[in-house]
């Protein structure tokens, strides 16, 4: 059995188990182990010796996977709602058992940041512009076209400034926090389905 194959077989196994909890990348009650998505692999990895140092780090030396990719597992399955937080961690498994042998990452890391900035367009406000410059930077870039660092620089300082600013924004709406979390779980789901078809299906 090759390692993504093995990745799958284990993620299914933690679904079936309902080993799968947000907010710790593991805990042992009563003999049990209940783990994040993370979690729950460095359980299968280390042992009782999970709570390491450099966790996405240490899955992607077993996986053979980027670390941004288990950076992103970790962040979704945080973000979606109960019950698809789990189903996520299975829906990644499968989506990479499904990829050939000899796959690009570098090229799928810029699609998938290019998918993402695609579901925050929509919300960006005065923002969309900077969406849009670091959209078509990624796009260049998945092309394999050579990028001078003073364009990432600007783009993300021109990023950094439109965080700030959304978060005084969000802060002076904080009475709608009920709405906003409504909202925030549905732009997770969208992101996750957007994630899955940019590593699935290159453009």
């Amino acid at each position: 059995m090759n390692r993504r194959q093995e990745f799958l077989e284990l993620a299914k196994k933690h679904y079936a188990a309902d080993m799968l909890i947000k907010a710790t990348y593991g805990e042992i009650e009563q003999g049990q182990f209940k783990g994040c998505s993370v979690g729950c692999f460095l359980y299968d990895i280390k042992g009782d010796k999970f709570d390491v140092v450099d966790k996405h780090q240490v899955l992607a030396d077993w996986s053979g996977l980027p670390v941004w990719l288990h950076h992103l597992q970790d962040t979704l399955f945080e973000g979606l709602p109960n019950g698809d937080s789990a189903k996520w961690h299975v829906q990644l498994a499968e989506t990479i058992a499904g990829l050939p042998a000899e796959y690009d990452w570098q090229a799928a890391m810029h699609r998938v940041h290019v998918a993402i900035l695609r579901v925050s367009y929509k919300t960006a406000g005065k923002s969309k512009s900077v969406v849009e410059t670091v959209i078509d930077l990624h796009e260049r870039a998945g092309r394999g076209e050579p990028l001078a660092d003073e364009l990432w620089s600007a783009a993300r300082s021109a990023a950094e400034s439109a965080v700030r600013s959304a978060a005084e924004s969000a802060v002076r709406s904080a009475a709608e926090s009920a709405a906003e979390s409504a909202v925030r779980s549905a732009a997770y789901q969208e992101i996750r389905d957007a994630v899955l078809i940019a590593i699935a299906k290159p453009e």
